[in-house]
């Protein structure tokens, strides 16, 4: 894995890795591994609260996270593998996650997700 860029706040905003070529043998660090040329590379932006707003995954899909005026999450919205356009509005983008529901210590339960087809 290598970490490539960070933002002002120390957020990790960049990274790529590559997968093993044979994953099932224990990796040890005093060996020299096989590793497969695809590289996957993971995008994610913050706001100035250091909270991930957007996130792009190696296929493509893309995470859209809103939060409330407490700071915690509200909504969570994904445009799997890039399907829809990723300049388009995220709330029209497939939502995982409806609502959250939070106890006075601030522990979530999640009240609402969408269903699979």
């Amino acid at each position: 894995m290598l970490n490539k860029a960070y933002d002002l706040n120390g957020n990790l905003t960049e990274s790529s890795r590559k997968l093993a070529k044979i994953y099932t043998r224990t990796f040890d660090v005093a060996t020299e591994m096989d590793l497969e040329e695809e590289t996957h590379n993971e995008t994610s932006s913050f706001d100035v609260l250091s909270r991930p707003v957007r996130t792009l995954s190696p296929d493509g899909t893309i995470t859209s996270r809103v939060y409330n005026q407490s700071g915690l999450l509200d909504i969570m919205s994904a445009n799997a593998k890039g399907e829809q356009d990723p300049q388009s509005d995220p709330s029209t983008w497939e939502q995982e996650v409806t609502a959250v529901e939070y106890n006075p210590r601030a522990r979530s339960r999640v009240s609402r997700t969408a269903t699979a087809p």
